[in-house]
Formats: C-alpha cells, sequence, structure tokens
C-alpha cells in the first residue's frame, strides 16, 4: 500500500495512521497498522507546507482470514491532542475516514438468505432492503426476538446512518425499540461495497410491560446528528412516518 500525502500547513501534532482490514460483508476487522509516517522516519510535526510524502506499507494478511470481500480503512489519530481527524473529499466535504478497496481474498462467501423473507425496499436512494429474517413469529413474555436484515447498497454511500427498529403496540404506541449503526457500528454505511449483501443483526427486545397482543415491527434509517430519517419507496410493504412497517409478531 502506497499513500502520498502533501501538508498544507505545518503542524506541531504527531499524527499516527490506523489502518484496518474490513470484510466488508460482516464487518469483521483486523487491525493492520498503527504508526508515524513512513514508520516514524518522518513524522508529521516535521513536514513542511507544501511538501509531498510517499508512505509505503508492506501490510500482512491474518492466517486466520476468511475468503471475501475487504476494505483497507485508513484513520488519522492526533496523538498529541488525543482526538480523531477528519479526511476532506474532493469538494471540501469531511470524512472520518479513507477507503482503499474492494480487495477480494479468495472466492467471495454470498450471505447465507435462503430463508429470507424478501422485500423490495429503497432508502434514500443508495440503501436497498433486500429482506429479513425473524427468527419465529411470536415469543413468550420476556423473550427477545432475533431479527437479521440483508442490505445492499447500489452506489457508495458518503455518510454513516443508524437503524432504528421500533416495536408499536396494537395502538400504534412505541414500546420498545433498538438504535444502532449497522452491525454495531463494525461496518458503517460509508463503508458499503455496491452490490454487496450485508448481513445485519439484531434483538428486538419486547415491551418493558407485555400484554398478550400483537406488537408491529418497524425499521428505517436516520442521520445520527440530525435524526431526521431517509425517505424510503417499497412496493410490497406499509410506510408511515418514513418507517418500514416489517412484520407483525406476538409476545
Amino acid at each position: 500500500l502506497q499513500i502520498e500525502w502533501q501538508a498544507r500547513q505545518g503542524t506541531r501534532s504527531d499524527i499516527k495512521l490506523v489502518i484496518d482490514l474490513v470484510n466488508a460483508q460482516n464487518g469483521k476487522r483486523y487491525p493492520m497498522a498503527i504508526e508515524q509516517p513512513m514508520r516514524g522516519g518522518n513524522p508529521t510535526f516535521l513536514w513542511q507546507p507544501g511538501e509531498v510524502i510517499f508512505d509505503d506499507y508492506s501490510l500482512r494478511l491474518p492466517a486466520d482470514l476468511a475468503q471475501g470481500i475487504y476494505l483497507l480503512e485508513i484513520r488519522l489519530l492526533d496523538v498529541t491532542n488525543d482526538v480523531w481527524l477528519e479526511f476532506e473529499d474532493a469538494q471540501g466535504q469531511p470524512l472520518r475516514h479513507a477507503v482503499a478497496g474492494p480487495l477480494q481474498a479468495g472466492a467471495p462467501q454470498p450471505a447465507q438468505v435462503q430463508d429470507m423473507n424478501s422485500i423490495q425496499a429503497t432508502f434514500g436512494n443508495s440503501l436497498d432492503l433486500l429482506g429479513f429474517e425473524l427468527a419465529r413469529a411470536s415469543c413468550d413474555k420476556g423473550e427477545s426476538l432475533p431479527l437479521t436484515l440483508y442490505w445492499q447498497a447500489s452506489q457508495p454511500v458518503r455518510e454513516d446512518y443508524t437503524v432504528f427498529v421500533h416495536v408499536l403496540d396494537a395502538q400504534g404506541n412505541l414500546v420498545a425499540q433498538q438504535d444502532s449503526p449497522p452491525l454495531n457500528g463494525d461496518l458503517p454505511t460509508s463503508l458499503w461495497v455496491p452490490g454487496i449483501v450485508v448481513q445485519d443483526n439484531y434483538q428486538v427486545t419486547p415491551p418493558t410491560v407485555c400484554l398478550q397482543d400483537e406488537y408491529t415491527v418497524q425499521i428505517g434509517l436516520y442521520k445520527a446528528g440530525s435524526g431526521e430519517r431517509l425517505l424510503l419507496q417499497a412496493s410490497d410493504r406499509q410506510i408511515k412516518d418514513r418507517a418500514l412497517l416489517l412484520v407483525r409478531t406476538r409476545w
């Protein structure tokens, strides 16, 4: 891996690169490097404005690396001030990481979707929900319900979105919820590779006061900073308040 840097201005900070190998299907991470540019031979506080630095890395793949599609995620840690730094794209928009890839290790492993309930739903024009699996149609009182969502990006995604899973009672009241970035943050949407199916698991928690009744599970995506929900389209499911009414279950 070769990275080309250019100092826009001088800095007094000591900045380290953090490079992770990330499985684009399940979010599993493999730390590859945490070090100064040029392995400490040219730390950032010595860089001169306008100077171009070529930084080479030889990354050894883990011995237990599974077959699949991977990305190299590159982040910058300001060690002096103990803060993460952002990149900027060509339009000047902030990015919390840079990405190299995708990289293929062996034959790609398709997601196991044989028992998936197919859906045709699109969030924000770029994130498709292909389907879901619900472990069972009903649960005993107090028992969580495993839910798996199958996503696929149709084009590169710039932002990191949060998934919400809401449980509504028969009157439409919110009685339980789980909000989380996909795969508990291990594979944010800005790392999704177009065309690769992402398997995203959740545990739907029953209401605190659980009556023997039917409940509706609905899902959606929103921007973490503003809470604004993504627009969505679906041909075979009801939509309300930018949420997809996914399934009904009993507790």
